[in-house]
């Protein structure tokens, strides 16, 4: 067994799905709680707080470390409440999904990113012997259509739109989208990859698979254009490796926020990752070798001079960086405090 590590949850209620499930799966003993009277007496290793807890807490930890902690998709997030007060003096780091160097926070307290639950998963694929067929190369892009808010498009950039489907909003239209009264404009990489191929006739495999909410077609085409041309049936994420083996190609635009977790998909397998530009974002395990698409820069075009082969070869040094055991992924997180 390994570290004996408590979550202490606030209103970040992803944290089971993420936080302590990316630390569970490398054999540490993770107890979650989410009240003051739940806390329990006993001793810990490290103790992971969410800034946004109501209720003060130090009284109750019996830990050697304590973190700040948040799982959200967003690098800068950042929800204090009473806990972040009574704690931003005694812990040792903030612990997240991603983030940026730049400290938004006017706190010295560094950032720095836990486990995620895909690496325990990943390194099953990442450590086997895998002989990509000799065949021809095409990109995979089969996700969600999630897109980035407040986007100042780039000057003289290259956005793609395709038979009334366009990648960015309508200038004439914006968007009360989360309920803040604030109006936002948006930008769908994703689509815009996607239009990028199919004007330039290139053969590939996927689409977007739409779901509900600001993620449904209906609220996609409001924003965007009748994009059900670019929908796509659900793929099981076994399916999805064994189209990413035959297609050896991964597309990686930005989501939500820069780094998603299909760029690990195509570390593992050892395709060639075609990665959006990060903005400075980092995340735990980050690739040593890929391809950068600048925004406002069309992705075909990149394509078009690549050496597939010569970046086939260099991409199976991204799958060592999954293949690691549980103490040597708690290592790579605990070493993360000297860097």
């Amino acid at each position: 067994m390994g570290m004996r590590i408590l979550i202490i949850e606030g209103r970040d209620k992803s944290s089971k799905s993420r936080i302590v499930s990316g630390f569970s799966n490398l054999n540490n003993a993770v107890f979650w709680c989410n009240s003051y009277d739940d806390i329990p007496d006993s001793k810990f290793d490290l103790t992971f707080v969410d800034p946004s807890v109501s209720f003060e807490v130090f009284d109750k930890i019996n830990s050697d470390m304590i973190f700040f902690y948040d799982c959200q998709d967003q690098p800068t997030h950042f929800d204090p409440d009473v806990a972040y007060y009574e704690l931003k003096d005694k812990v040792v780091a903030y612990a997240k999904m991603s983030w940026v160097d730049k400290n938004t926070r006017n706190d010295s307290i560094k950032n720095i990113g836990f486990p995620l639950p895909v690496y325990s998963y990943l390194r099953n694929i990442a450590n086997q012997d895998i002989l990509f067929k000799q065949s021809s190369f095409s990109p995979l892009l089969v996700c969600s259509p999630t897109f980035r808010s407040l986007y100042e498009p780039i000057k003289s950039g290259v956005y793609n739109s395709v038979d009334g489907i366009s990648c960015l909003s309508n200038p004439d239209k914006k968007f009360d989208i989360y309920g803040d009264k604030i109006l936002h404009y948006m930008y769908n990489q994703r689509i815009d990859w996607l239009l990028s191929l199919l004007k330039s006739k290139t053969s590939f495999y996927g689409g977007l698979v739409f779901s509900e909410k600001n993620l449904s077609l209906e609220f996609q085409s409001d924003i965007f254009g009748d994009v059900s041309a670019l929908n796509h049936s659900p793929v099981k994420h076994i399916d999805m490796l064994s189209a990413l083996y035959d297609c050896k190609i991964g597309l990686c635009p930005t989501g939500h926020g820069r780094i998603s977790w299909r760029t690990f998909d195509i570390m593992a397998l050892g395709a060639i990752l075609i990665w959006t530009e990060t903005s400075g974002e980092k995340s735990m395990i980050m690739p040593k070798e890929y391809v950068e698409v600048p925004d406002g820069t069309d992705l075909s075009s990149i394509l078009s001079g690549l050496n597939y082969n010569k970046l086939l070869k260099a991409a199976q040094d991204n799958r060592f960086l999954l293949n690691k055991t549980d103490d040597e992924f708690m290592k790579i997180f605990m070493d993360q405090l000297e860097k």
